[in-house]
């Protein structure tokens, strides 16, 4: 991709000062209308389509990130988002070269990876992070009021089996001042191949290696537990079970109530850390790249506080090189408004956050060098 440009409104190339000079002896040029600026002199606005498929969970916010992006740049960009099915990675149509890019909730696994450079003519695939999320555990208690805390440890015995009721000595133990209710746990997982049971998995495994093996870090989920095949299937399956407890995806819960629900925090510490937009960037800020060159996955991070521990991290998905210039031009410019303050009130309303101000610098240099 051509270096990313910068505009600035007062800038005006030596061609256009030509042309602007000549006009203005034209009879009729005051009455010539001015080209809109480009929105805050940031963007280029390069006028061409670009496709991009995305998630389910993701799909409603990058219709509105293109939107809002669209109406910035005076309709000249056309965004055309493509969602997957729910329990895919959000790569199929990219690999089938039916778009031009996409939106992933997890890391590339290596089938995949060989898959997207050959779909990128042997020129390698970037996974390029640009907000994240949560994965959150929520369980049904019944009317019994207050907070509830689980431990990594805690929550990787239930999710295996060892621990099959509330009101078990070890989580008796980290919640002293609240009554559990004498109920089985009843556990509901997501179906398919997903970021939130990626996230899952792979933090039970590191806060809990002796209880949750590395063989079961996978999309797919490899504990007990009754699979639904979307965020809404695993909340209402919740709702509507005494003694239930699920993992999912934070930005499907409600936004004003979570009703009988309750939203657990997670950690050993005395109280556990909630999910909240100030921990989930906290935890964020935390994480290192962990691919080579501007393949820039984000390795996972601490499993005990400040930051929020089960955040999933959502990528723009990109080939290297090969795309056509004018593709590459949106692709940059709208990479380039992910990562900016013109999307960070769509990204929160969608429950998720943007990357530190460090990590995004290091995306845009990645955006800038794909050829």
């Amino acid at each position: 991709m051509p270096s990313l440009r910068f505009r600035a409104p007062a800038a005006v190339t030596g061609a256009a000062l030509l042309a602007l000079l000549l006009g203005g002896c034209q009879p009729g040029a005051a009455n010539t209308p001015t080209p809109a600026p480009t929105p805050a002199g940031t963007y280029a606005c390069p006028a061409a389509d670009w496709q991009v498929e995305t998630t389910p969970l993701t799909q409603d916010s990058l219709n509105e990130l293109s939107e809002s992006y669209r109406v910035a740049c005076r309709n000249r960009a056309k965004i055309s988002v493509w969602p997957t099915k729910d329990g895919e990675s959000g790569v199929q149509s990219f690999g089938n070269k039916l778009v031009d890019a996409a939106i992933s909730d997890t890391v590339l696994t290596t089938t995949e990876r060989d898959r997207l450079n050959r779909r990128c003519d042997n020129h390698p695939a970037w996974e390029l992070p640009y907000a994240a999320g949560a994965v959150v555990v929520i369980a049904n208690l019944g009317e019994q009021p207050g907070a509830l805390r689980l431990s990594g440890t805690t929550l990787a015995k239930i999710f295996s089996g060892s621990i099959s009721r509330w009101d078990d000595r070890a989580i008796a133990a980290e919640n002293p001042d609240r009554l559990l209710p004498a109920l089985p746990i009843q556990i509901f997982v997501r179906g398919g191949n997903t970021g939130a049971t990626a996230t899952m998995s792979s933090y039970l495994h590191r806060a809990a290696p002796e209880e949750w093996l590395d063989s079961n870090v996978d999309r797919a989920w490899r504990g007990k537990g009754e699979p639904r095949n979307s965020p809404a299937e695993v909340i209402s399956s919740v709702r509507s079970t005494p003694g239930a407890l699920a993992y999912v995806e934070q930005p499907a819960l409600p936004t004003q109530a979570t009703g009988n629900l309750t939203v657990a925090s997670i950690g050993s510490a005395d109280t556990g850390v909630a999910a909240t937009r100030q921990s989930i960037a906290a935890q964020v800020a935390q994480l290192g790249f962990g691919g080579s060159g501007n393949d820039l996955w984000l390795a996972d991070g601490p499993t005990d506080g400040p930051g929020y521990p089960l955040v999933n991290v959502h990528y723009l998905v990109v080939c290297s090189a090969g795309l056509q210039p004018e593709r590459v031009a949106v692709q940059r410019d709208f990479g380039t408004w992910l990562l900016g303050e013109d999307s960070t009130e769509s990204l929160q309303r969608a429950g998720m956050v943007q990357l530190s101000a460090a990590q995004a610098d290091r995306v845009r240099r990645a955006l800038a060098a794909v050829g």
